[in-house]
């Protein structure tokens, strides 16, 4: 499936929150989801993703994966940060 871009070419750089597994080991990710402070920033819509996507692991993850809760999978938290994706580009697109 194609969808025209109008132009418009995106490249996602960050990778810090990403995690993958390779020959059944877990690289990325980790340590970085335990820091509160990345949960307890504003001004941005960003912010309020992380939340809802800590609040969705932890509501979600099974007692047996409680210490390692960001290494399940759990695909709602992509179309969370597809979707905040999405209406950033939307709004930059048409109102700047």
């Amino acid at each position: 499936m194609r969808i025209p871009s109008h132009g418009v070419i995106v490249t996602i750089i960050d990778y810090t929150l990403s995690r993958a597994e390779v020959n059944q080991q877990i690289i990325g990710g980790g340590k970085i989801w335990d820091d509160d402070e990345l949960f307890q920033g504003c001004g941005d819509k960003q912010f309020d993703v992380y939340r809802s996507m800590r609040d969705y692991v932890e509501t979600h993850s099974s007692d047996d994966m409680k210490d390692k809760k960001w290494q399940g999978f759990y695909p709602k938290t992509n179309v969370m940060v597809k979707f905040y994706f999405c209406f950033f580009s939307f709004f930059f697109f048409f109102f700047f």
